[in-house]
């Protein structure tokens, strides 16, 4: 229907069009010729202008999320049909869609104020960029040189960051519908999961990437697949009473050791034994709060599923200062990607405010460090390695003293035999 080259043309929005949804949706989409790349510039400033990233998050509903009008979505859609092989591309996407229209509907917000055309002309919209943007990020689909996201930097992670948001999720069924229709029998890349977790692979904040493992929960949206990339696929839910433990500096003076656990598939394997806190790596970005209150506040919505607010509060009672930050920077547990210590532990302390927890995930390793902490051999043991033998020098200064020490009550124990000797004679 509409071949597209992007580096060298424009598009032109005639939203005034009086004509059948088909025809004002194909003129929408129509794209005019231009010799000059400069032209690409008023493509980067609509994008930039379409949304406006909010910076807070949110208040929580009962219904999962609220459909937006505002769409990024509308530079793809002739690049997603060139894939099809069908005479009437379009034409077969908006009627899939709106099979799926009333299925649709029930994931959002009844007043959500859309007429059924511009509910299904959301849907299509939105659901072809997301599915452009997973297979340029798999690298289904070439990149041009002119793309007007994956070429510019700022915009290609203000279009990731939104896509993360709680507000802006769309059923998958769309994108694997979307998928299916334009996806050749022969194809032999990713399967659509798959696409979609390579995509999400770039947004988890650790160094070991995604875990695959937990993928066939049947997942409502791409928020919803991250959520549950996180949890192990033994992990069972927990209903316990929330336990709080003390700082990392606290716990590291009563003679807790922490350590980086190393090639952990998931933020969830914290082990606590023998006085070792082993954690796995979390990469603290620019967009790490908009993930996790995203995440906490699906976890809000579900009502009965708290492992991600469980892992924040856990992180939020080891931090309580920049010391603490400090001191699991160090041991390689947290990556500090804001700039300082104080801007990440204001960041993690204010992640869990007025959030309700049904059920504390992490409550028996709770009590197996509070019990730790509170015995009283191993803060005297804590203390003695710390101030007596923590350098090689304190150690031997220690040895000799207490050499010393022990020379001193040998002699004085032998003048007070001799002296006693000496008065028995």
């Amino acid at each position: 229907m509409l071949p597209l080259k992007l580096e060298r043309r424009t598009i032109y929005w005639l939203l005034k069009w009086k004509r059948s949804f088909f025809k004002q949706l194909h003129y929408r989409l129509n794209v005019v010729s231009t010799e000059s790349p400069t032209q690409l510039a008023h493509i980067v400033e609509m994008l930039t202008n379409l949304k406006q990233f909010q910076s807070a998050l949110f208040t929580t509903a009962k219904k999962p999320y609220k459909p937006q009008k505002g769409s990024n979505g509308y530079i793809w859609i002739p690049s997603l049909i060139e894939h099809q092989h069908q005479k009437n591309n379009l034409k077969c996407l908006i009627e899939a869609i709106r099979s799926l229209e009333q299925v649709s509907c029930e994931c959002y917000e009844e007043d959500n104020n859309l007429t059924s055309n511009e509910f299904v002309e959301m849907m299509l919209i939105d659901g072809c960029f997301i599915l452009e943007m997973l297979r340029r990020e798999a690298g289904e689909v070439s990149i041009d040189e002119y793309d007007p996201v994956f070429r510019t930097t700022h915009i290609h992670f203000r279009i990731k960051h939104d896509m993360i948001l709680l507000e802006n999720q769309i059923p998958l069924l769309i994108l694997q519908c979307l998928y299916d229709l334009t996806t050749a029998p022969e194809h032999e890349g990713c399967s659509f999961i798959e696409l979609c977790l390579n995509y999400l692979d770039t947004i988890v904040p650790m160094d070991e990437g995604i875990n695959w493992g937990n993928t066939n929960l049947n997942p409502n949206h791409l928020l919803d697949l991250l959520c549950n990339s996180f949890i192990p696929p033994t992990t069972k839910m927990k209903y316990d009473a929330i336990e709080h433990i003390n700082c990392a500096k606290e716990l590291r003076e009563a003679g807790i050791a922490f350590e980086k656990k190393d090639n952990a598939s998931s933020l969830f394997e914290i082990t606590f034994k023998d006085g070792v806190f082993k954690i796995p790596t979390l990469r603290v970005e620019d967009s790490t709060e908009t993930l996790f209150r995203n995440l906490i506040a699906l976890e809000q919505c579900y009502g009965d599923c708290d492992f991600i607010t469980s892992y924040v509060f856990l992180m939020d009672n080891l931090i309580s200062s920049t010391k603490d930050v400090e001191l699991l920077r160090n041991k390689g547990i947290i990556t500090n990607g804001l700039g300082s210590d104080k801007e990440l532990s204001d960041v993690i302390n204010k992640l869990c405010k007025e959030v309700v927890m049904g059920g504390f995930q992490f409550k028996k390793l709770c009590d197996d460090v509070n019990a730790y902490y509170k015995n009283i051999y191993h803060k005297w043991h804590a203390t003695l390695k710390r101030d007596y033998f923590n350098t090689p020098w304190m150690i031997i200064s220690t040895l000799l003293a207490a050499i010393l020490l022990l020379l001193l009550i040998a002699t004085g124990t032998l003048f007070d035999i001799l002296s006693f000797s000496v008065h028995s004679s």
